[in-house]
């Protein structure tokens, strides 16, 4: 599991790429797209 901070780096990497982006609610941002895994 990633920490916070990884994942974020981790979302704008895969961002850049276009493949992932990300999704915020109320002050909890999750990183989403189609290479990203996800719990189920």
């Amino acid at each position: 599991m990633f920490s916070y901070s990884q994942n974020m780096r981790l979302c704008r990497l895969l961002h850049e790429q276009g493949v992932a982006w990300l999704r915020c609610y109320g002050g909890c941002c999750i990183c989403e797209g189609p290479s990203v895994p996800h719990p189920t």
